[in-house]
């Protein structure tokens, strides 16, 4: 056994990969991943300096902030459109609630006045009550 590769009795032998410069171990996917990642924010960084300098801003950075800034602005903006709206939607439900309310009492008090104006005949009995 060499130095590096200790056997455990109750282990499968799993080879150190090499540091000969060959990325064909299994860190490659890993290594592709942080050369992509480089890559990208290193473009990413390039047009936003110049994005920031095209815009007159001296310190490019500044421009997430600024940017987090007017998307939470748009957010709340339409957060308030919706609740005016259902704010409007609660409103006119109210407004018919109480239009029928008051329809239904009218028919209430006109259903009082007829039984009231037309008295109800009872049926004559033969029994005389005292």
């Amino acid at each position: 056994m060499g130095i590096g590769r200790h056997r455990h009795p109750g282990l499968r032998h799993h080879p150190l990969p090499s540091s000969a410069g060959s990325h064909a171990g299994p860190l490659c996917p890993v290594v592709v991943q942080c050369r992509g990642r480089s890559l990208f924010l290193g473009r990413v960084s390039r047009d936003y300096g110049q994005c920031g300098q095209g815009l007159g801003v001296h310190y490019p950075p500044v421009l997430v902030l600024v940017a987090a800034t007017a998307l939470l602005f748009v957010k709340s903006l339409t957060q308030d459109m919706d609740r005016c709206r259902r704010e409007q939607n609660m409103r006119r439900l109210a407004q018919r609630l109480a239009m029928l309310e008051a329809r239904l009492e009218a028919m209430e008090k006109k259903r009082r006045a007829d039984t009231e104006e037309k008295p109800v005949d009872m049926p004559e009995t033969d029994e005389k009550h005292p």
